[in-house]
C-alpha cells in the first residue's frame, strides 16, 4: 500500500518543482554582524495578515559570528550561536563570511526540471551569489522578466539565469512563479486573494484551472490565476488526473472529500476511473479519491499493512494546452521592446495608453498645422 500511495503521489507532484523535500529551509551558512553599532534583535509574529517583526532592546555587537538558520523573506534572517541568543536581526546587518558559493560541491543543492518563471514582485526580485540573504547582491531583476530556473537549494532558493547572468532568487511572498502545464481542480469553492490577502473573488468546486502560474510554497499548493479576468493567488488546488483503479476491499463512498455524507459501499472488485487524490499528510488522516463516474469519494484511513486498491493501466496527469509565459495570459501585459532580454513582460496601464494617444494626437495636429501653413505660405510667394 505504501508503494501504491508513493507511486500516485510521484504522478501528482511529476510535474512541478518540488518545494520541500526534506532539505533544510536554508544552506549552511556562516555570517557576520558587520553593523559597528550591532544589530538588535526582532521576535517575530504570524496572523491572519501575515508576519511582523517587532525591535527587542536586544543587540547582537558587531563582529559576532552566527549560522543562518532560517531565511525569512529579504529583510531578516535567524541566527543562531551556541550560548548566546536566538533572534532574526536585519539583513542589511549582516554579510556573509564567504561569498563565493560552489554550485557543484554543496550537498545541500538538487538539481531540478529547468522552467521559465516570471518576476511578480513589484520591486523586482534580487539575484545573489548564493542561496543566502547575506550572499552579494549581483543586481535586481524587474518585475516582468523572465528568468530560467535550473537547481534549488532549501525550500525558497533557486538558481536562476538572466540576461546572462547566473544566481540565486528567493521566491518566498510571491516573487516570481513559473510555468505549470496541468489542469487544476478543487473540491471546494476556492478564495482568491491579492497582494494584501484580501479575497477578491472565488472559483465554484470542480472549477476546471488553467489560466495560472505555480507560485513557491512551503508544504502546500499556490498559485497566480487568472479566472474569468480576477488575477489573485490561491492557496491549494490539485493536478486533474485521469487514470483507472481497482478496489482490493470494499470501500465507503462519500458524497464529500471529507467522509462526512456516506453515498453507498463499493465492493470489492470494482474498477473506478479516478480524477482527484488527496493523498493522506499525516497516518492519522484519511485518503480521498475523487471518481467522476460515481460522483462521490472513496475516503479510508491510511494503513501501510493492507493493500486498499491496485493502479490499473497509465495514470496520466491532465494538461492545459498552452502555458503563460510570452503569450499574455494574464491579459495585463504585452511583449517588450528590451533587445536585450526579448522574452520580458512589460505591465501597461490603460491610463497610459490614453495619455500616449493624446500626446500623439496634438503632435499630429501640431505637424499638420505647419505643414499647411508652409504650404500657403509658399502659395502666396
Amino acid at each position: 500500500m505504501k508503494k501504491k500511495i508513493i507511486f500516485l503521489g510521484l504522478l501528482l507532484w511529476g510535474i512541478v518543482v518540488k518545494a520541500d523535500m526534506g532539505a533544510p529551509s536554508v544552506v549552511t551558512q556562516e555570517v557576520m554582524i558587520a553593523n559597528k553599532e550591532g544589530a538588535y534583535c526582532y521576535n517575530i509574529k504570524y496572523d491572519s495578515n501575515g508576519r511582523t517583526f517587532s525591535k527587542t532592546d536586544k543587540k547582537v555587537p558587531y563582529g559576532k559570528t552566527f549560522k543562518i538558520w532560517e531565511d525569512v523573506g529579504v529583510e531578516y534572517v535567524g541566527v543562531s550561536s551556541e550560548g548566546y541568543y536566538d533572534c532574526y536581526v536585519s539583513a542589511n546587518d549582516v554579510i556573509s563570511k564567504n561569498d563565493e558559493f560552489d554550485i557543484t560541491s554543496s550537498n545541500e543543492v538538487q538539481k531540478i526540471d529547468t522552467k521559465e518563471a516570471i518576476i511578480l514582485k513589484k520591486d523586482g526580485v534580487l539575484l545573489k551569489k548564493g542561496p543566502g540573504i547575506a550572499f552579494s547582491t549581483i543586481t535586481t531583476i524587474p518585475k516582468g522578466s523572465i528568468i530560467n530556473i535550473s537547481y534549488q537549494a532549501g525550500t525558497y532558493w533557486f538558481y536562476a539565469e538572466y540576461n546572462g547572468l547566473g544566481g540565486w532568487v528567493n521566491g518566498q511572498d510571491e516573487a516570481f512563479a513559473y510555468d505549470d502545464s496541468a489542469i487544476l481542480i478543487y473540491p471546494y469553492d476556492n478564495d482568491i486573494y491579492d497582494s494584501n490577502k484580501k479575497v477578491i473573488g472565488k472559483i465554484p468546486a470542480y472549477e476546471e484551472i488553467t489560466d495560472y502560474l505555480r507560485l513557491v510554497s512551503h508544504g502546500t499548493n499556490n498559485y497566480y490565476v487568472n479566472y474569468k479576468g480576477t488575477i489573485g493567488s490561491i492557496y491549494t488546488a490539485y493536478p486533474k488526473l485521469d487514470g483507472k483503479l481497482k478496489l482490493k476491499k470494499d470501500i465507503k463512498l462519500y458524497e464529500d472529500v471529507d467522509g462526512k455524507k456516506l453515498i453507498n459501499t463499493i465492493k470489492k472488485g470494482t474498477e473506478c476511473d479516478y480524477s482527484i487524490i488527496k493523498i493522506a499528510d499525516f497516518p492519522e488522516e484519511n485518503t480521498s479519491i475523487y471518481v467522476p463516474s460515481l460522483k462521490g469519494w472513496l475516503v479510508y484511513q491510511e494503513n501501510y499493512n493492507n493493500d486498499v486498491y491496485e493502479v490499473i493501466g497509465e495514470t496520466k496527469t491532465l494538461q492545459k494546452e498552452k502555458g503563460y509565459l510570452g503569450e499574455g495570459l494574464f491579459g495585463e501585459s504585452i511583449p517588450s521592446k528590451d533587445k536585450d532580454n526579448p522574452r520580458k513582460i512589460e505591465n501597461v496601464n490603460n491610463n497610459d495608453l490614453v495619455l500616449i494617444c493624446v500626446i500623439g494626437a496634438i503632435i499630429l495636429s501640431v505637424t499638420i498645422i505647419i505643414v499647411i501653413k508652409l504650404v500657403n505660405k509658399k502659395k502666396n510667394k
